[in-house]
């Protein structure tokens, strides 16, 4: 009986190790797969912005058939005005939105998160699960009754200050990351500078907010690719001045049929998203991980 049960072990994890493998196998096919689809549309865009409209129309697909390549599509982008606004027009008003919004979100959810970290009331639990109720209500369910009082009750239409105020919020998913990070460290840290006589002032922005920078570095990686892709919010608040979002819009409404020009000024701005995201990739990910798991 002793053998028989053995031998039946022996075969159930043999099995389970085949199902492992069969699981494995599937997961990954998939994931290549997946990854795939994004890799071939991102080089056919990239590659057939060099292209001329002619030869596209004939082999749409063809795109390592680069004969008579040119920068000639990406040179028209740059020519386009959006509202007498140039290609660099926008992009300053891009880094104007990118700059101020992610200095924002790298000081006021911070200060947040630490507070309900480190200073327990008896109100923590209202507060955290309003936070968790704003983000399950659709932000479209809010637009309307925003959108009037930046442009009716504050007259901020057309103004960089709208923008500023609504990315001011301490609230959300990037607070609840750093109440989990500031929970997972030491608090031994603050309790020696309270007794030398530091402020609170002095403990979180000298010690507690430098051993956070790892979380607010991923973060603001996060913010600046959000804002440099973001359309809808310039577009209700800062109608006159486009961004490099707003322009490629425009560009690729304007180019008709012209789709090598269309994937020319899509191309200039997934170039950059590419660029942040493949220097810090790693960085985001081993933060992210830390800020959700631990605490």
């Amino acid at each position: 009986m002793k053998r028989k049960s053995t031998l039946e072990t022996a075969k159930f994890r043999q099995a389970t190790r085949v199902g492992d493998l069969i699981y494995k196998i599937l997961v990954t096919f998939g994931m290549v797969l997946f990854a795939f689809s994004f890799i071939f549309v991102l080089c056919w865009m990239m590659f057939s912005s060099f292209r001329k409209t002619t030869e596209f129309g004939k082999t749409p697909f063809a795109f390592w058939d680069l004969r008579g390549a040119s920068f000639a599509n990406y040179l028209e982008v740059f020519k386009v005005k959006i509202q007498k606004s140039t290609i660099f027009d926008m992009l300053f008003n891009s880094v104007v939105l990118i700059v101020g919004c992610t200095g924002l979100q790298c000081i006021v959810p911070v200060i947040t998160g630490y507070v309900l970290a480190r200073y327990k009331t008896k109100i923590d639990g209202l507060v955290m699960t309003l936070v968790i109720v704003s983000m399950v209500v659709p932000t479209i369910g809010s637009m309307t009754t925003t959108y009037r009082f930046i442009h009716k009750t504050l007259d901020l239409g057309n103004s960089f200050s709208a923008i500023f105020l609504m990315n001011a919020g301490g609230l959300g998913f990037g607070m609840l990351l750093y109440k989990n990070y500031f929970a997972s460290i030491s608090w031994e840290y603050a309790e020696s500078a309270f007794i030398d006589g530091a402020s609170n002032f002095k403990v979180f922005f000298s010690i507690m907010y430098p051993q956070a920078m790892p979380l607010v570095v991923s973060m603001a990686i996060i913010n600046v690719i959000g804002i440099w892709n973001d359309y809808l919010t310039p577009y209700l608040y800062l109608p006159k001045r486009p961004t490099v979002a707003i322009g490629v819009y425009k560009i690729t409404e304007q180019a008709n049929t012209n789709y090598p020009k269309a994937f020319a000024a899509m191309s200039f701005m997934t170039v950059f998203v590419l660029i942040i995201y493949a220097c810090f990739s790693k960085t985001i990910m081993s933060s992210m991980s830390v800020g959700g798991l631990k605490g």
